[in-house]
């Protein structure tokens, strides 16, 4: 059965999805990302940026968090560029055929479109 994942935005590959659904198979795989046009059945939804990544990306998750607040210290970095732009992250990035890890920030300022407080990293699928 397939599954979906909405978010405000979705990191996949060097992407971001605006307003997408993300749908992955019984396997962890995906399926597709298609845009937001109504609700649909087996989507949650999560508030903030969703993170595709490699199965084996939770073994990195204190790299990619110290590189990701190294990355924002630079005041005009948005927090979808610098995950985008992260070399942990970009060497986890899933293919099609592969199961993938989901991973949620939720506390983001949309006005500039960086973190509102201190990252938090929830783990959404492992």
């Amino acid at each position: 059965m397939t599954q979906g994942f909405f978010a405000h935005r979705i990191c996949y590959k060097h992407r971001i999805y605006r307003q997408h659904i993300l749908f992955l198979n019984e396997s962890n795989q995906i399926s597709g990302i298609e845009p937001f046009s109504n609700e649909t059945a087996n989507t949650t939804f999560h508030d903030g940026i969703l993170i595709v990544s490699s199965s084996a990306f939770h073994l990195h998750l204190n790299e990619f968090l110290h590189t990701l607040k190294e990355q924002l210290e630079e005041p005009g970095i948005s927090v979808l560029q610098a995950i985008i732009g992260n070399p942990v992250y970009n060497n986890h990035i899933p293919d099609i055929q592969t199961p993938c890890s989901l991973y949620n920030i939720s506390d983001i300022c949309w006005k500039n479109e960086r973190p509102a407080s201190i990252i938090k990293l929830d783990t959404i699928l492992h």
